[in-house]
């Protein structure tokens, strides 16, 4: 799983649902790094912001059915935790 960076500006269920995302990613895929951005990683985020995550993948590793299965893991993780993943690979 990807190692997240200082989280001390994060609330608890963003950073939940960071992990969950990450933990959900499928083992092949060729993740470097990720990346939380927007008004939920600086701490400003409302109850009803979503959570901007970028996703550095591999060079050609990204394709329309990757963004599809990603789409839907972030839609299971917020079925679970109520906070909506917004990945960008």
């Amino acid at each position: 799983m990807a190692k997240m960076a200082d989280t001390k500006s994060l609330d608890p269920d963003t950073e939940s649902a960071a992990r969950d995302f990450l933990a959900r990613l499928p083992p092949d895929l060729r993740l470097e790094y990720a990346i939380l951005y927007g008004s939920r990683a600086r701490g400003e985020g409302r109850p009803d912001s979503d959570a901007d995550l970028a996703l550095i993948i591999a060079e050609g590793a990204v394709d329309w059915q990757l963004v599809g299965s990603l789409a839907e893991l972030a839609y299971d993780v917020f079925l679970d935790g109520g906070i909506l993943i917004q990945p960008v690979p």
